[in-house]
Order: C-alpha cells, then structure tokens, then sequence
C-alpha cells in the first residue's frame, strides 16, 4: 500500500516510520526544507522529548482538566515514545527537570 504522510513534525515522522515499518510505501510530505525543525528548538535547542515523570505527576502538571488524556497516555505514554526513538537508533538521557532529550 502507499501512504502519504503530511507533515514532518513528530507526529508526521512517527507515522511514516511506522506505516514503513508495516510494509507500506511511504511519501512524507515537508514544507520546510527539512524535518522536524520546530522539535529541534525545544528545550532551548535540546530537542525536548518528553518529560520522564510518573504518569501521576504527568497529570498533575497539566493545567485544567487532565483527565481528557487518560486514555491517550495509558496508550503511548511517555516511556513508549523513548523507547519508540530508541528503538529507531536515537539514544536518549534524562537531563535536570527529568527532560528526556537525544543523547549525542
């Protein structure tokens, strides 16, 4: 099958690595001249992640209403998104504030 992915955000790579890696033929679409830029200047230029707090203390640092991402996160929660860019040859390490940034 072919899959076209718009978007070379997080989201958008994820997509294409894992419709790839199912077999199919995947076109990833960028407007920008390259990927994921604006991941690329978080954390002050780190490329933060996700943070490696518990989920408890996730939720508690959520401003509003948590509760509507329950579900979202007991199904790809931050431990899973490491593991998802460990497992696609990008190491990681936990800096001060518990920010899991790329390990270079």
């Amino acid at each position: 099958m072919k899959v076209v992915v718009v978007g070379g955000g997080p989201a958008g790579m994820m997509a294409a690595i894992t419709a790839a890696e199912n077999g199919n033929k995947v076109i990833l679409l960028e407007k920008m001249n390259s990927l994921g830029k604006k991941l690329l200047i978080t954390g002050k230029g780190r490329c933060n992640i996700t943070n490696n707090a518990d989920m408890e203390d996730f939720f508690k640092n959520i401003p509003g209403n948590s509760k509507f991402l329950y579900s979202s996160f007991n199904s790809f929660n931050n431990t899973d998104i490491v593991n998802f860019i460990e497992e696609n040859g990008v190491e990681t390490k936990v800096e001060r504030g518990r920010k899991s940034v790329p390990y270079f």
